[in-house]
């Protein structure tokens, strides 16, 4: 899992300057072999998204545009 999470945080911002792209994690594949997750957009950015990254299957997950919220006081 660590070699997964090194070749995540290598090619997150690659990833991130992609249109569509809102995000990255590591996740298990159907075989359950770390996997890269990049979260986008909508589903028409998959096609643009490598099959895999260093030797890791890559698993699109559409999320919808992701906003940071400012944090509020307890």
């Amino acid at each position: 899992m660590a070699a997964a999470i090194g070749a995540q945080n290598r090619h997150t911002a690659e990833l991130m300057k992609m249109p569509g792209v809102v995000g990255t994690a590591i996740t298990a594949d159907a075989m359950g072999q770390p996997a890269m997750l990049v979260l986008t957009e909508s589903a028409t950015f998959s096609r643009h998204l490598p099959a895999t990254v260093e030797g890791y299957s890559v698993i699109e997950m559409v999320t919808g545009k992701i906003i940071a919220m400012r944090a509020t006081a307890a």
